[in-house]
């Protein structure tokens, strides 16, 4: 590339500062931004600095010419994170374009805070804790709750070797049918469409079977013929034949709602015995709730409520097992 040529480039419109003191060129786009704030971010930048260049140099406006082999749009988004800041409002959902691109582009360079900051925001949508997975359900049922698809999450960490953000992806995915596995993921804004490897459409559909799996388990050795506890303060009045009827009328919601009659989310096992914990204490919507009389005891409700936390807390710990994440690889580079 000549100085003409380069000339020839078009200037990014918001990112070409008159004081800036170097150009950095992506797909014809020039942006002229400021060293300091380069070297000052940026490992690989101030190592690429601190090298003299030579007389015959490119430069433009008097600055000199760095070409890079990024997308000009994803360097003006790291860019723009860099000088404006990264900033995410709460509640509302993060644009995957923006955060993705200046993830991607921080990496690449080192630039250490900006990374730090785009992949904090991203574990909250992709958590590795229940009780975080828990407050993202909770959160997507507002109007803002909708989150990016899944299959560009794994995607991005695999590229960028990020297994932290593999439990709650892959876990997701889960939850779809396999001809919408199949059919890869939303479009994305340039218009394209990402499908899966042929190895991590068998990691879903082998996970998906596990978990369809443990939740048939669950049923069979935990709620089906389940007796009341131990504890159980009906006996005393000849009357715990209603907690044990409780335990059949909510193994009986279960099995509608793994059979998809209640719900469309009975390949979502975390969400199924969530329902399970909550199903006595609705107001209305279930006939157990609709029937107090055939509520069970207190300490039959407790123990049964552990005995189904223990269980989702199981399936969590279980997660990377089942859709062949190695646990030991779970902190991200």
């Amino acid at each position: 590339m000549d100085e003409l040529k380069v000339c020839a480039v078009r200037c990014h419109e918001d990112l070409y500062f008159k004081d800036g003191n170097v150009i950095l060129v992506a797909e014809g786009i020039c942006f002229r931004v400021h060293r300091g704030q380069l070297t000052r971010h940026s490992d690989v930048f101030r190592g690429m600095m601190s090298i003299p260049q030579p007389v015959n140099a490119l430069s433009m406006d008097g600055c000199p010419i760095i070409v890079l082999h990024d997308r000009a749009q994803e360097l003006a988004y790291m860019l723009k994170a860099l000088y404006d800041g990264l900033y995410f409002a709460d509640g509302v959902v993060v644009d995957f374009t923006v955060i993705s691109a200046v993830l991607r582009l921080s990496t690449k360079y080192f630039f250490g805070r900006l990374r730090r900051h785009a992949l904090a925001r991203l574990r909250l949508d992709w958590p590795s804790t229940l009780t975080e997975w828990d407050n993202r359900e909770r959160a997507a049922i507002t109007p803002y709750g909708s989150y990016t698809d899944p299959i560009l999450v794994i995607d991005l960490a695999r590229e960028l070797s990020l297994p932290s953000l593999l439990r709650a992806a892959f876990y997701d995915l889960s939850r779809r049918t396999p001809t919408r596995i199949l059919q890869g993921s939303t479009v994305t804004p340039d218009g394209q469409r990402v499908f899966l490897s042929r190895t991590d459409l068998m990691v879903v559909f082998q996970g998906k079977e596990a978990c369809q799996n443990f939740i048939s388990m669950v049923i069979a050795s935990e709620l089906e013929g389940r007796r009341p506890t131990s504890w159980c303060l009906k006996v005393n009045d000849n009357d715990s034949e209603v907690c044990r009827e409780t335990f059949a009328l909510v193994t009986y919601e279960s099995m509608r709602t793994v059979s998809g009659l209640t719900s469309s989310r009975g390949d979502d096992p975390l969400f199924m015995l969530q329902c399970v914990i909550e199903l006595q204490s609705r107001e209305t919507g279930t006939s157990v709730a609709e029937n107090p009389a055939a509520r069970g005891c207190e300490m039959c409700r407790d123990d049964l409520r552990a005995t189904i936390q223990r269980a989702r807390e199981t399936i969590w710990d279980s997660i990377p097992g089942w859709f062949g994440i190695n646990v030991m690889m779970l902190e991200d580079f």
